[in-house]
């Protein structure tokens, strides 16, 4: 999964190199000597492939895989800074535009999930991901601390993503953490929640309110 999460992030960087030398292009002086645009083509099959594999990029940043995680965080980083770029912006094609809204939602909605800690012997079940498994309720174990970490380190690298998107959009990210906190405080009759999704939706809350 590591290899393909850097493949994609690969092939996504040069794809988006490609659109950065375009609006560079576009918004240069004429009459001062700037590098070529790419061919118009290339642009728009750029602009196509991108949309194609930013839902892989996000199925990445859920991954359980730290290492899928944090190859996939600069390939979201450089789908927000185009949408910032109001050059970038201006020309991005019609159906690149309309599929942004949704895209931006799936890597809030990944962004909140991934930062969450992995599940623990308390849920009866082994769990899955960096840290399933260990007891959280002890403080002082070994494992406790190392997944504890883990997931700061992890979570830290999402929430510079986070902030940058909900600059970007503050309505969007307002109503993925809104989501959280719904899925986090369900209505009676239902069972509460595992406690790290009432977590992670307070964490997601604090980030907004930063």
């Amino acid at each position: 999964e590591t290899r393909a999460a850097m493949l994609t992030a690969g092939v996504a960087q040069e794809l988006f190199a490609c659109l950065r030398q375009a609006a560079a292009a576009a918004a240069a002086d004429p009459s001062e000597p700037h590098p070529a645009a790419p061919p118009a083509d290339a642009c728009a099959a750029a602009a196509a492939m991108i949309d194609e594999l930013m839902p892989v990029g996000v199925a990445h940043l859920r991954s359980h895989n730290e290492a899928a995680v944090m190859a996939a965080l600069p390939m979201c980083t450089a789908y927000v800074n185009r949408l910032k770029d109001p050059g970038a912006a201006e020309h991005m094609p019609r159906e690149s535009a309309a599929a942004a809204e949704g895209t931006l939602r799936a890597v809030l909605e990944a962004v909140i999930s991934r930062s969450s800690f992995p599940e623990d012997i308390s849920a009866g079940r082994p769990g899955v991901g960096a840290g399933a498994g260990v007891d959280f309720s002890d403080g002082d174990s070994p494992a406790t601390r190392e997944a504890e970490a883990e997931v700061a380190a992890v979570r830290q690298e999402l929430a510079v993503l986070f902030r940058a998107m909900a600059r970007l959009s503050p309505g969007l990210a307002m109503a993925a953490v809104r989501g959280a906190l719904v899925a986090a405080l369900p209505p009676p009759p239902q069972p509460p929640p595992p406690w790290q999704l009432v977590e992670t939706a307070l964490a997601a809350l604090y980030l907004i309110g930063e």
